[in-house]
């Protein structure tokens, strides 16, 4: 019976944590031409502008970004598709990233796996961030 008393309080403890369905991860907290659909957020960008500022901000500044893994697929007529796939410990995009979106110039940037922190040292997760990267 304990033990049941014990896994319903945790779970009642930790729920607020995880269900922070009104939390939004963007770049630079520019909302702007973000489409927010129930799984996923997609937000077409300029290559300049995503270089220019690179943090990965949440909509609550009580909550940061702490990791996030950064991919896309290169596809160039005649090679082979690669994939980049870089996982990255804070909120910005690192200067190896920024160096690889120079040289591939990607249509698509997933941002996955986003891990996020609040000032109560809480961890909960960010929804998929997908840049639609504009010419």
């Amino acid at each position: 019976m304990k033990k049941i008393f014990f896994i319903t309080l945790a779970f009642i403890a930790f729920t607020p944590v995880f269900s922070q369905s009104n939390l939004e991860i963007n770049i630079c907290g520019n909302t702007n031409n973000t489409i927010v659909k129930e799984k996923i957020n997609e937000k077409t960008i300029s290559q300049s502008a995503l270089l220019k500022c690179t943090e990965l901000v949440v909509n609550d500044t009580n909550w940061k970004v702490n990791f996030f893994i950064f991919s896309f697929v290169s596809t160039k007529e005649g090679e082979e598709d690669t994939v980049f796939e870089l996982n990255m410990k804070g909120n910005r995009l690192s200067e190896r990233m920024t160096m690889v979106i120079k040289k591939y110039n990607p249509k698509k940037i997933y941002i996955e796996n986003i891990e996020i922190v609040n000032t109560k040292n809480e961890f909960g997760t960010g929804k998929p961030l997908i840049l639609i990267i504009e010419d």
